[in-house]
């Protein structure tokens, strides 16, 4: 049955009021994500710029963006560091439920039953919305993307320190101002010249440990609010189909 108007009023008024302050606690609830976000970005971004002693002494790492850097540590372009290529396959050749990962421009990986590598390797997006922000580190059989750059046969830098560091900082630096064009499409000078700052090898690991156990820290984190917003998304739900049901009293 329909209630009288003005109790009708009254859970309008009501639910307005409850479902205003869960929405609010959702909202502060995803902000929280976001800035634990933020957070592992900062701490990873220190890591492999500034290393983990705090008694290190700096120098002058004569790349503006990059400023100081341990002692030392020196700085190489990425053409130095591993053998940059491309993928030869195009996004038709796709197959659902493939035996091989194919990283596309996407952040999500598709299928294939074939492979080109079998190594480890770190690639980005060569065009597309991803340019500069998609990143993916893999190691074993898996093919890509003709406009997917393909990073590999690393020398002198540990595969997923590599990857740590490009993540963090390429998109932020070389696709901005005079590199950035109106087309999102990233060419290969940007990044065989891109410099990266190398620590020695042991220093690579310890960083690698270090910024894992950030991420896995802060993704407890993540998923523990995910949680509380899915129980607020739920309380709201409850309350309103109670509240106009009659079976709660407003």
């Amino acid at each position: 049955t329909i209630p009288p108007k003005p109790e009708q009023d009254r859970i309008v008024a009501f639910l307005d009021q409850k479902t205003a302050e869960i929405d609010a606690l959702i909202a502060k609830k995803q902000r929280q994500i976001e800035l634990l976000d933020e957070q592992k970005a900062i701490l990873i971004n220190h890591a492999v710029t500034r290393g983990l002693s705090p008694n290190s002494e700096f120098k002058p790492s004569g790349v503006e963006w990059i400023a100081d850097i341990p002692q030392h540590w020196e700085v190489k372009r990425l053409r130095y560091l591993c053998i940059v290529g491309t993928g030869e396959r195009d996004t038709k050749n796709s197959i659902p439920d493939g035996k091989y990962p194919f990283f596309v421009r996407s952040q999500t990986a598709e299928q294939i039953n074939s492979y080109g590598f079998d190594c480890e390797a770190v690639l980005t997006a060569g065009d597309g919305a991803g340019v500069g922000k998609v990143f993916h580190h893999f190691s074993g059989k898996f093919d890509a993307h003709q406009r997917v750059y393909v990073m590999r046969d690393f020398v002198e830098v540990l595969g997923r320190y590599f990857f740590l560091f490009l993540r963090e900082n390429f998109h932020r630096v070389a696709l901005t101002g005079d590199a950035k064009s109106t087309v999102d499409s990233l060419r290969r000078s940007m990044l065989t010249d891109f410099p990266i700052p190398l620590p020695p090898e042991d220093e690579q690991l310890a960083i690698i440990q270090h910024c894992d156990e950030i991420s896995e820290k802060i993704a407890d984190l993540g998923r523990t609010t995910l949680k509380e917003i899915q129980s607020l998304k739920t309380l709201r739900s409850t309350l309103i189909a109670h509240a106009v049901t009659g079976r709660i009293k407003v």
